[in-house]
């Protein structure tokens, strides 16, 4: 079976989020038997198609650019002609799309789409009423013989929003993308709780965090240590002062080596969310010992199961009571046990097992 991987996750993202996890898709597809797969990656600025082992670059045609060239607009339209180009040559059986904006395939290939999430449906009010993601979501599923979702939530959510007319939709979970890193040396002195990825978009729900550590900063010593995302912001820094919080919320960036190491050092992740697709950190977390403090909203009970101490998202007492909770030495090494089982259970070989088996499904 032929399968092809297109360009546009890797355009738009030069690591992280849907890059991260579609890379390693097609990573573990790549070195199977029983499939001749190719990513056709284009003119990208992407960092893991960039550093993948040589094994792995076989399977991969494309350019790395430095990030500041990769413009979407520019490069979009002209890697979708040569997209196509390659598509007519190669004749894959199954084109897997990465992203909404899906170009066209060679008659008789079966299209497949991921969608993440469902957060513009669900949240039309976070975002600007021009923006295109709701079409290009619903064009994509139209037009696609098999869509995956990582969720049970975002099946459900798909089927609400969307007639699917009877076409085939399969929840399959992502692995662990942070299995076998190993943790760099860190240097930061200060217990703390963990918060990873971006805060800049109101679901992310990172305001409630502050909140939760001013309420109970006088029964706890733990900084903030947030990795990832842009530096903070003038806002962010005046809503750090207005809490109290100066000199106890850190950012950091870095490699994964740099993340596993704030993971295995944490006290505790938070996870906030009002809405995720899947959500990655806890599940990273959780393999590096890390204990999980996480909102309760889907799919966060589906995804972490009995492994995390939840909170309701909209209710800074009850996330704070989870703060000075992490004090109980007893609790917490439960948890980390419970954390440990649990993300053994994500595994990218697995996934890449029943994506393949979806695509034969498809005929």
């Amino acid at each position: 079976m032929r399968v092809l991987y297109d360009y546009a996750a890797f355009v738009m993202q030069s690591c992280g989020g849907v890059s991260r996890v579609l890379y390693d898709l097609f990573r573990h597809v790549s070195e199977r038997p029983d499939t001749d797969c190719k990513l056709f990656a284009g003119f990208h600025r992407n960092q893991y198609l960039c550093d993948a082992p040589a094994s792995v670059k076989q399977h991969i045609v494309g350019w790395h650019l430095p990030e500041e060239i990769v413009k979407q607009r520019i490069f979009m339209p002209i890697n979708r002609y040569l997209f196509r180009c390659y598509a007519r040559r190669f004749q894959p059986d199954i084109c897997h799309h990465t992203y909404l904006q899906t170009p066209r395939v060679p008659v008789g290939c079966k299209e497949v789409v991921s969608i993440q999430d469902m957060i513009h449906e669900r949240f039309p009010a976070m975002f600007s009423p021009s923006d295109p993601q709701r079409a290009w979501k619903k064009n994509a599923v139209n037009r696609a013989d098999g869509v995956i979702c990582p969720s049970a939530t975002t099946r459900s959510d798909l089927e609400r929003f969307i007639d699917l007319q009877g076409k085939p939709v399969e929840v399959i979970h992502y692995g662990n993308s942070m299995q076998g890193v190993l943790p760099a040396s860190i240097d930061f002195p200060y217990p703390y709780l963990l918060y990873v990825g971006s805060r800049g978009v109101q679901y992310k729900n990172f305001e409630l965090v502050l909140q939760a550590l001013t309420r109970c900063k006088d029964q706890t010593d733990m900084h903030l240590a947030c990795f990832g995302g842009n530096e903070f912001s003038i806002a962010e820094l005046r809503l750090i002062e207005d809490r109290g919080l100066t000199g106890r919320v850190h950012r950091f960036g870095g490699s994964d080596a740099q993340l596993a190491a704030f993971y295995t050092g944490a006290r505790a992740l938070i996870y906030p969310s009002l809405y995720e697709g899947f959500g990655l950190p806890p599940i990273e977390a959780m393999g590096f010992g890390c204990p999980v403090l996480s909102s309760s909203a889907p799919p966060m009970p589906e995804i972490i199961g009995g492994a995390a101490w939840y909170f309701d998202p909209t209710s800074v007492e009850a996330a704070a009571a989870q703060l000075v909770r992490l004090h109980d030495e007893a609790e917490r090494a439960s948890l980390i046990y419970e954390g440990r089982i649990r993300a053994a259970e994500f595994s990218w070989t697995q996934t890449a097992d029943v994506t393949v088996a979806f695509y034969r499904s498809l005929g």
